[in-house]
């Protein structure tokens, strides 16, 4: 289980069975929240001579925070960054859109500045409801 999720949910219970037509929607009103997973793809990241390059560990990170996400009913996007903002996904409720961006292995190097990453991440999440990682 993720130590970074929402624990404590309130809300008036639930219980039909079978599940009713609205349980989709329920499911989507006390879901998680939304996550943005901003990763690093600077040129520090790129760099092998400890052996094994730090940006294809920080996927396999990455791969396994989509995955906790998604079990833990967030949405999720991610935002590439180094210089700038590199590469973004918007939020979804599947894996399907993060996988796609982390699996594609053509990564852009350049400087570090994380400020507009962390900028558009605000962007994307600040109209957003419930909680916001």
């Amino acid at each position: 289980m993720a130590d970074w999720t929402r624990r404590r949910f309130e809300s008036a219970g639930l219980t039909q069975i079978p599940t009713g037509l609205y349980l989709k929607t329920m499911q989507r009103r006390l879901r998680g929240g939304t996550a943005m997973l901003l990763l690093d793809v600077s040129s520090s990241m790129h760099d092998s001579r400890s052996g094994t390059p730090a940006l294809q560990e920080a996927v396999i990170g990455a791969r396994r925070f989509v995955d906790e996400a998604v079990e833990t009913l967030y949405s999720i996007g991610i935002i590439l960054w180094n210089q700038d903002v590199a590469d973004v996904r918007q939020p979804t409720e599947d894996a399907h859109s993060a996988y796609e961006l982390l699996d594609g292995g053509s990564f852009p190097s350049g400087g570090t500045n994380l400020y507009p990453a962390l900028c558009r991440a605000h962007k994307i999440l600040g109209p957003l409801k419930g909680d916001r990682v």
